[in-house]
């Protein structure tokens, strides 16, 4: 369930960030906690979702600092890390994506 609705999520999140049929603005922020391992997303300075997340294992960190999204796929598979499936991915520069997965903890 929880996977769906991260995907649902992003599904949304991506439609904010690349519209293109009228220009409508919306301040769309996503604060990820790598300490408490949650995702944040406001609108607009409103807070409107939290999610638990897992930000990366051990040799797969998750960088600290702003990034703007560059590009999005619906199905993507990791050219760095052994074709991993990446569902629903939103990629910033230097390849860093906010993603779905498809394992369960």
């Amino acid at each position: 369930m929880r996977r769906l609705v991260v995907a649902a999520f992003l599904a949304a999140l991506s439609l904010a960030f690349f519209s293109c049929a009228e220009r409508a603005e919306a301040g769309v922020m996503v604060r990820i906690g790598r300490g408490s391992q949650t995702m944040a997303v406001s609108v607009d300075g409103i807070s409107r979702y939290a999610w638990r997340v897992s930000t990366g294992r051990a040799g797969f960190g998750t960088p600290s600092g702003v990034f703007h999204p560059q590009s999005m796929a619906a199905h993507w598979f990791s050219h760095k890390y052994y074709n991993a499936p990446m569902p629903h991915a939103i990629f910033f520069y230097g390849g860093l994506a906010i993603h779905g997965s498809y394992h369960l903890a």
